[in-house]
């Protein structure tokens, strides 16, 4: 049986720098898409594919994005977890190098779904011959207008900037995380106030892994149901899907 590609589809067959190259293979319909609806509308989707965090927690993707969404700041971030710090972990280094607008479209189909016009991408310290691939990757974007300033034209703007730490293991947890971009040494956090509501800055933050947010874009675009048929019927998210219906 041939393999299924979903966020490896790219991989290989294209300029990596290039957003063109990238919307010329369906990239940024999504977030065209998403740019149409309304917040409720883009979190009933990703409610309904059982799509979790695949950074191992497992925690539903959606709850992270109702939350902040539902926050009484106004003033909100995406961050996205890059840190992979685990000891022989990479699997997002090859999102990041080959597909990198992946990850950016992703990101801002969040955006317009909570309410956030900025991002940050963290990276951990081992990563930084990565800044070259995605920073030409986010200013093609934005020259092309996928990205950045009134994004495509929607009247919606959505920037990302990037964090590199400086190999604390510790800032792979979240609030340590936050810490970290923030300037500070890099301790968790006391716990609640949650990263919804007292997140980045003090302000209410959705942060999910690279994967987490890579599989946003083709979920919203081939929806719901697609994404559910993908795995058995014991995946992770096909479980929680049954204990959401019980």
């Amino acid at each position: 049986m041939e393999e299924m590609h979903v966020l490896l589809k790219n991989r290989g067959k294209i300029n990596p720098r290039s957003s063109q190259e990238y919307a010329d293979r369906g990239g940024f319909e999504a977030l065209k898409k998403a740019l149409s609806m309304d917040s409720e509308a883009i979190i009933d989707v990703i409610r309904a594919s059982g799509l979790r965090g695949r950074g191992g927690a497992g925690f539903p993707t959606y709850r992270k994005m109702e939350f902040t969404a539902h926050a009484s700041d106004p003033t909100r971030y995406i961050v996205c977890n890059a840190d992979e710090g685990e000891p022989g972990t990479n699997k997002d280094r090859i999102l990041l190098s080959t597909d990198p607008c992946a990850v950016f479209e992703g990101m801002a189909i969040a955006g317009k779904a909570v309410g956030a016009h900025t991002g940050y991408i963290y990276l951990r310290a081992e990563y930084t011959y990565l800044f070259p691939v995605l920073k030409d990757a986010l200013e093609d974007a934005e020259k092309r207008g996928f990205l950045g300033k009134n994004m495509m034209e929607s009247g919606f703007d959505f920037e990302i900037k990037f964090r590199s730490g400086a190999g604390a293991y510790v800032c792979g947890e979240e609030t340590a995380l936050f810490e970290s971009i923030e300037g500070k040494r890099g301790e968790p956090r006391f716990r609640p106030p949650f990263p919804s509501i007292h997140g980045l800055f003090g302000k209410p933050t959705m942060l999910n892994n690279v994967e987490t947010l890579a599989n946003i874009a083709p979920i919203l675009l081939n929806g719901a149901e697609w994404y559910r048929s993908i795995g058995t019927a014991n995946s992770l998210a096909q479980s929680f899907l049954r204990s959401v219906e019980m």
